[in-house]
């Protein structure tokens, strides 16, 4: 064998050794608990950068597990639902739910599901952002959930390839096993957050113990005037639908209700509260008619698609209102009941919601929507409104001024609703 050669050998040799071992480091911690590796407290159990990872875990969790039905939607019923629930556990749900997920995303999923498990019930989360025409996720996440068209395809096989080539050697999965494993102390001090994902698929956030009540509800409110309503890089928000900028959101709401209705699912829609305080900020900013034109669609469309398939319309509830729930006080003195932050139910909310769905608890919290009661329920909310203005003046007045001053630094391109169903 010639020198070269010789270098040739030890170079692949090292490379593959150097390669063994990352991919050996990058298991060991799991970031992303993908690998189900044991936990062991000052390594690896504190998983501090998993968050915007879930999209990718969450798929091979449902998977390998033995549930059926499952819970869709975004972050707001990732931490709200508990499968736990008497009205889920019965039934094996598995909370699908991802960070900002979109109704394509929710489409993908339960596309998935039904072609690889016998799913007879699903509880479908909806959010009025995630519906902007303009609003997109990464299209690497979409083009990973488009591929998990059935557990075991060759779409299938290659998303797994590409997901776990990515957690053992990707730089990314490398930066990330690297800060977890220096975060431990500080997550277990409780001076940093981190999230763990739960074998149902409900995520916790332990929050850190400085953590200010009304420092992080301004915070989820400023996060949603800078990027969730609108697009990041220049403002906009439409509902609109265009050849040159489709409304997919709308198209794969539909499309996933005809899915359902085709293979005679049983589902529920809901659309999830927020705060009155985020409520005031969406009010404020310029987005009220569109979020109401977006409660009739959601109508319009579960109704129209029950008459083209010859059934009844799936149950539609809407929590997203002026209530004794989303009204109650913020402070730092007393952790809040029913709100994590403006934009994230608490599990107690969730579980109450549930409660309502199933018959279990009647409260006058939400109601269910329908095509006769739609325009009386949305003006009862704005009359609701009215009544949480006057009764808090100092904070509605002062959310109005930071707005206000936020519009005046920032553009927003917020257009008209459409006078026709999407």
């Amino acid at each position: 064998m010639s020198n070269g050669h010789r270098y040739l050998v030890k170079t692949a040799c090292f490379t593959l050794f150097f390669l063994g071992l990352l991919a050996a480091f990058n298991a060991a911690i799991d970031p992303y608990q993908l690998f189900h590796t044991p936990a062991i407290a000052g390594l690896n159990d504190k998983k501090t950068d998993i968050f915007f990872q879930l999209a990718v875990t969450k798929p091979y969790q449902f998977y390998a597990g033995d549930n059926a039905n499952v819970v869709l939607g975004s972050s707001r019923a990732g931490r709200a639902i508990d499968p736990n629930h008497p009205l889920l556990s019965e039934r094996r749900f598995y909370n699908y739910a991802t960070p900002g997920g979109t109704p394509e995303h929710d489409y993908l999923k339960l596309r998935s599901t039904i072609a690889s498990k016998p799913v007879k019930h699903i509880y479908y989360f909806v959010d009025f952002f995630t519906f902007n025409t303009y609003y997109d996720l990464p299209s690497s996440v979409t083009e990973a959930f488009r591929r998990r068209t059935a557990y075991g395809t060759v779409r299938f096989i290659q998303q797994f390839v590409e997901d776990l080539s990515a957690s053992l050697l990707g730089y990314y999965a490398t930066r990330d096993s690297v800060r977890t494993m220096r975060k431990q102390s500080a997550a277990a001090s409780g001076a940093i957050p981190f999230t763990t994902l739960l074998p149902d698929g409900r995520w916790d956030l332990s929050s850190a113990n400085d953590r200010r009540s009304e420092q992080a509800f301004t915070q989820a409110e400023n996060g949603y005037l800078r990027q969730n309503w609108f697009l990041p890089a220049d403002g906009r928000f439409s509902l609109h639908e265009r050849p040159s900028a489709p409304n997919r959101s709308f198209s794969y709401f539909k499309a996933t209700l005809e899915m359902a209705q085709k293979h005679n699912l049983n589902m529920t829609i809901v659309i999830l509260p927020v705060h009155a305080r985020l409520l005031e900020n969406l009010d404020n900013v310029g987005l009220w008619p569109n979020f109401e034109y977006w409660k009739r669609q959601l109508v319009t469309i579960n109704e129209q698609i029950a008459t083209d398939q010859g059934t009844k319309p799936f149950p539609l509830w809407d929590f997203n209102d002026y209530s004794e729930v989303s009204t109650e006080p913020v402070n730092d003195e007393v952790l809040p009941q029913w709100f994590y932050d403006s934009a994230h139910p608490h599990v107690n909310t969730g579980n109450r919601i549930l409660d309502i769905i199933s018959g279990q608890q009647v409260d006058d919290f939400g109601n269910q929507l329908t095509s006769n009661n739609v325009d009386n329920w949305l003006a009862l909310q704005r009359s609701n409104r009215e009544g949480y203005r006057a009764a808090n003046r100092s904070l509605t007045d002062g959310i109005q001024r930071r707005v206000a001053k936020f519009r005046k630094r920032n553009q927003r391109y917020i257009e008209a609703p459409p006078q026709t169903a999407p």
